[in-house]
């Protein structure tokens, strides 16, 4: 089985805290902690080691750098973060698998479509890369992209961590 790399930038944030807390340990996947407040990510990089040991899981200096070496770059941060996140990793994001969590209070606040999304512009920024948007819910998590196979990846990213994923609601972004 190869390893899954996986830099959740804002990690430190609800979804990326809790997602990393799930994922830390798990066969296959490699985590890479990229976090603003160094603080904060080295408590919780001791919390998770502590838990599950020091394999498979790392802090990153910077978000660029972790952005370089994974092949999944999960975003926790709010929407007016995105743009100025994505002018700093550049290139580095090139045919990677990008992930943004959309989580508002409830789940019929969700919209669907990357219309409504802030990253409509990573179309244009990054063509080369799969650009996939999830929320996680209590019952049940939603994943919509525009590709079938970063949409699979992440799915069993979710579902590793142990996220409900309904397919029903999982569909692939249809380009304006």
């Amino acid at each position: 089985m190869s390893t899954l790399t996986i830099c959740i930038v804002g990690a430190t944030g609800k979804q990326g805290r809790n997602l990393a807390s799930r994922l830390a340990g798990k066969p296959g996947i490699s985590l890479l902690l990229a976090d603003p407040d160094q603080n904060a990510i080295k408590k919780m990089y001791d919390e998770l080691s502590g838990r599950v040991g020091t394999d498979g899981l790392e802090i990153v200096s910077c978000a660029r750098e972790g952005s370089w070496r994974a092949d999944v770059i999960m975003l926790d941060m709010a929407s007016d973060e995105v743009a100025e996140w994505s002018k700093h990793i550049g290139e580095m994001a090139n045919q990677k698998i990008l992930v943004y969590f959309s989580n508002p209070d409830v789940l019929s606040a969700v919209e669907y479509g990357f219309h409504i999304n802030p990253i409509l512009a990573w179309q244009e920024m990054f063509p080369y890369s799969k650009r996939v948007r999830v929320y996680i819910g209590q019952l049940l998590s939603v994943a919509e992209g525009d590709d079938e196979d970063a949409l699979l990846t992440v799915k069993d990213i979710l579902q590793t961590a142990g996220f409900p994923v309904s397919p029903e609601y999982s569909e692939e972004i249809e380009n304006e």
